[in-house]
């Protein structure tokens, strides 16, 4: 505890203006020899200098064009996307967790009916609080759970330990894992306000963009996938002007094709489900979707293949350019309403 000390991203304009007050540092200097100008004014002068450089990015939305940025975090086998929108507002959706080796005994196991086993190894506080804090994030206004396996809620509890949230929605779908516990814990300790993601809900991240949850659908309807925790993952579509993303968690086959049968599904860019399984990103959904660009959350060299040879085909068959975080790192998604901009953080770290 206090071996490390957090400051927030610097900005341009702030580089700019602490060179020109250190060049005006020389002159102060002499004038306050000469007692043109009292020493005092010189602590005033360096106490500007450190609040114009702790400021953050308080300031740069007012100076730039407005953009909604959408960043997939390289969290290895796992889910963790950040959205941030032309008002400043901020929407996480999941937070990582753990990789899965075989062997394992709870019950999880492979389409070929192998075990597997998660070494435990806290993401959160490795990965997503650091990228969240260069990012420029200072508190969080909704995280969104899509479902509650581990590599998606694992690093989630760091997240709640280190920024505050105004609210939580996830899909309540029970399901024994010790981080999700530990998650649903922190969000009661905290007083964090929660509720249910469901079917037409709309989040409101100011400047025009919004998030609208798109699945589970509301409580009494007919649902065939009741009771699977992937198949009741958070759907969401994240809308700014002519630009949208649709993140789909893990949803498999027969989610993606009750969402195909309704409207409102065609995005810009695809978050293929389930890290590019064999069992999701079927060409009735991505036919329905009609993204022009897929990213693809997944591990380097994972366990189970992902992605999978016959999704990446599904995609590049319809010329959708993909993005992986495997071999590109974090994928930025940055748009003014009209264009889309993508960066890739190129030397991905193996995991």
């Amino acid at each position: 505890p206090g071996a490390e000390v957090w400051l927030p991203p610097v900005g341009w304009w702030q580089v700019v203006a602490a060179y020109a007050l250190l060049g005006t540092l020389p002159r102060l200097r002499r004038a306050a020899i000469r007692g043109a100008v009292r020493w005092g004014g010189l602590a005033v002068w360096g106490l500007l200098v450190a609040a114009l450089l702790s400021a953050g990015s308080a300031l740069p939305g007012s100076l730039g064009p407005r953009l909604l940025v959408v960043t997939v975090l390289d969290v290895g086998q796992g889910d963790a996307i950040l959205v941030q929108s032309p008002a400043g507002r901020a929407l996480l959706v999941d937070g990582g967790g753990e990789v899965e080796l075989p062997g394992r005994s709870d019950g999880s196991e492979r389409a070929d009916g192998r075990r597997t086993v998660a070494t435990r190894s806290d993401v959160g506080a490795r990965r997503v609080v650091p990228a969240l804090r260069r990012l420029g994030v200072r508190r969080l206004d909704v995280i969104v759970l899509s479902h509650a396996h581990e590599d998606h809620v694992g690093g989630l509890p760091a997240v709640l330990q280190n920024f505050s949230v105004d609210l939580v929605l996830e899909p309540g779908v029970p399901h024994l894992s010790p981080s999700y516990t530990w998650f649903l814990e922190l969000v009661r300790r905290r007083r964090i306000a929660y509720a249910l993601a469901r079917q037409g809900q709309r989040i409101d991240l100011g400047g025009g963009a919004a998030a609208h949850v798109l699945w589970p659908p509301q409580e009494g309807e007919r649902q065939e996938a009741a009771g699977q925790v992937n198949a009741r993952s958070v759907v969401a579509r994240v809308v700014f002007n002519r630009f949208s993303v649709l993140l789909t968690g893990d949803i498999e086959a027969e989610t993606e094709a009750q969402l195909a049968r309704g409207e409102g599904l065609q995005s810009t860019v695809l978050k293929v489900a389930h890290h590019g399984s064999r069992t999701s990103t079927t060409p009735l959904f991505v036919d329905a979707v009609r993204p022009l660009y897929a990213v693809i959350s997944v591990g380097r060299g994972n366990f189970f293949g992902h992605p999978h040879v016959q999704t990446l085909r599904t995609l590049e068959q319809r010329g959708i350019r993909v993005y992986r975080t495997d071999r590109d790192g974090a994928v930025i998604l940055r748009s003014d309403g009209r264009w889309l901009a993508v960066e890739t953080v190129r030397h991905a770290r193996p995991r």
